[in-house]
């Protein structure tokens, strides 16, 4: 399931995409590394056959001569880009590995920044204010946390890109 935005007044502007929020979704790469697991997986298989067919026909015996040679450099060449091709699978599995854990853990710790930004808002506007004045310094105090929140999570974003 997809991390959700933390939506609400304050926290809206906490995580104003794109710069406080990412907008890049972390199951879409978790679902892709998946589907290239499998491919991989495929891949194996059609490279362990191919292995046994070598292993069977190139044995001395079955096969031999010029022709015999000229079809084992094929079957190796193509074994060999086989395994090229799976080295590469798992490069790309790794990276949407790695999106996926580095945008779950910046969402995550965005979400911890606003619930502790959302506490000490809330913790100001459940006192009773005796003036105007007052009210205007509590407003000021609310913008700069607001603010404060907002920076962390942009800095939090930035690194995770």
């Amino acid at each position: 399931m997809t991390i959700k935005r933390p939506n609400g007044q304050y926290k809206s502007q906490m995580t104003e995409p794109p710069k406080a929020w990412p907008q890049a979704d972390e199951d879409s790469h978790a679902q892709r590394a998946g589907e290239l697991f499998k491919l991989g997986l495929q891949l194996d298989n059609a490279a362990d056959s191919w292995c046994q067919t070598q292993t069977s026909i190139f044995d001395g015996n079955t096969w031999f001569g010029k022709a015999s040679d000229v079809g084992k450099d094929k079957v190796n060449r193509a074994h060999q880009g086989m395994q090229s091709a799976g080295e590469l699978i798992g490069s790309a599995i790794g990276f949407h590995r790695n999106a996926y854990q580095s945008i779950k853990n910046a969402k995550d710790h965005i979400i911890a920044v606003c619930d502790s930004a959302q506490k000490t808002i809330d913790d100001l506007l459940s006192r009773k204010l005796s003036s105007d004045e007052d009210q205007q310094k509590r407003q000021d105090a609310i913008e700069a946390i607001v603010k404060q929140a907002f920076d962390a999570n942009s800095a939090v974003v930035t690194a995770a890109g």
